[in-house]
């Protein structure tokens, strides 16, 4: 089985185009193929509020990660 899965670092779309340095998937997970792959996003607000409008919601986001 060729390595496909997503190598660390890249954007949430690696699984859609090929990448450079592939992770090695071991022999064992191969038959029957047992790799999956996840992408995990949390968005730090970056100051206190509530009740805040869908319109203003991006103004209180410092980032992602």
């Amino acid at each position: 089985m060729q390595a496909t899965a997503c190598t660390w670092g890249a954007c949430l779309r690696c699984h859609a185009r090929h990448t450079p340095c592939s992770i090695i998937i071991p022999k064992i997970a191969s038959d029957p193929p047992e790799v999956d792959y996840e992408a995990e996003l949390a968005v730090i607000i970056g100051r206190e509020c509530k009740n805040v409008t869908e319109s203003q919601a991006m103004s209180y986001v410092l980032g992602y990660t």
